[in-house]
């Protein structure tokens, strides 16, 4: 019995570790309600019958009208990457500018459809799907094509709808969206925790892990690094908090695997390969507002400025921006106070209203 009682102890010791991590993890998921929303919900089916739901929130009655946005969120988030709080909400930046916004939550985030235990093998295509229907949907909702803004991810998204629906789409706008992937920069050690992070199961548990470490994000500098970088001054520490536990969630370990192929040069996440890819993004006939930054480490600006040279001649503006993070893009300070009013006023100028002319409007080239 004495023999056994170490082992007992070291069990009983990780027993308590465990029950201790996961009530650490499931009061912070409860406090913080990840899966609320603050507009209106709509749901709207994908090709394969997945329900996804879209968060609107109209104008202000009597207010002047300048368009319509739809915001797509990048891999891991759901769309309170857009709509965290107000001080912070881009959302509320273009609605300030007389915007009707509406956010894509995909498939399995936020306040869409969840999957079941053996629904968990899904990608990038199957997000194509989640935002073609949410197009379709705002264009016939709204009675305009929207103006498309993707963080990350959502950005690659925008970049296959623009040339599937280009009347659906007034203008395509990307928050660090990292469009040659082949040439990342990522240090190895980080590209190495991305690459064999829940490797081999359905399921890669990043929003437990950010909701794990949320507590203590803005205290400990090593929960930092520079791919990882965050700018205080953008995103105060307690909005930081609050973004890794309600608008980071766990994702489908395919999706993370698709990235992984892209960055090792096995294509994009889409079929056919990088030359199918770069076709289409010389083809697109929607004006492209591409905005980067120096530190961003995610998706460094070698990454993002291929859009310049892949993209419709003519058709591409870029806005350099310095000090920005990859999530302050979406979510900080200056995202509504500098960004979405910027992101407004270049489509006042180089995008045309779109205005849906009859219910039989054409998708195509149409």
């Amino acid at each position: 019995m004495d023999a056994l009682s170490p082992l007992l102890i070291a069990l009983a010791a990780l027993a308590a570790l465990a029950l201790a991590v996961w009530a650490h993890v499931a009061f912070w998921g409860w406090y913080y309600s990840r899966g609320a929303l603050d507009g209106e919900r709509h749901w709207v089916k994908a090709a394969d019958g997945w329900r996804v739901a879209l968060e609107r929130h109209p104008l202000p009655e009597g207010a002047a009208r300048a368009g319509v946005a739809l915001c797509c969120p990048g891999l891991a988030c759901n769309g309170r990457i857009f709509h965290l709080r107000d001080e912070v909400s881009f959302m509320q930046g273009l609605r300030a500018k007389g915007y009707e916004v509406w956010i894509i939550h995909p498939r399995g985030m936020g306040a869409s459809e969840r999957p079941l235990e053996g629904e968990w093998r899904f990608g990038h295509t199957d997000y194509l799907k989640d935002g073609l229907a949410a197009l379709r949907y705002v264009y016939r909702h709204a009675g305009e094509a929207p103006l498309w803004v993707g963080h990350s991810m959502g950005g690659l998204i925008g970049y296959e709808l623009a040339a599937i629906a280009p009347r659906k789409m007034r203008g395509l706008v990307t928050l660090g969206t990292p469009t040659n992937l082949s040439v990342h920069t990522v240090p190895r050690l980080h590209y190495l925790m991305f690459k064999w992070f829940c490797k081999g199961l359905k399921v890669a548990y990043l929003g437990k892990l950010s909701t794990l470490v949320a507590p203590w994000a803005g205290w400990v500098s090593a929960l930092h690094p520079a791919p990882l970088y965050v700018n205080f001054k953008l995103l105060p520490p307690r909005y930081l908090r609050s973004f890794l536990v309600e608008a980071f969630e766990d994702t489908p370990r395919q999706l993370l695997d698709e990235f992984v192929g892209a960055v090792d040069g096995r294509g994009p996440l889409s079929e056919e390969g990088w030359e199918r890819y770069r076709a289409t993004l010389r083809s697109l006939r929607v004006p492209i507002l591409a905005v980067v930054s120096d530190a961003d480490g995610l998706a460094p600006i070698g990454v993002t400025t291929a859009i310049e040279e892949w993209g419709p001649p003519g058709g591409v503006t870029m806005w350099r921006l310095e000090g920005y993070g990859h999530a302050e893009l979406g979510v900080s300070l200056p995202a509504r106070a500098v960004i979405a009013p910027g992101v407004a006023d270049w489509a006042e100028a180089h995008a045309a209203r779109r205005l849906k002319r009859s219910s039989g409007a054409g998708e195509g080239g149409a």
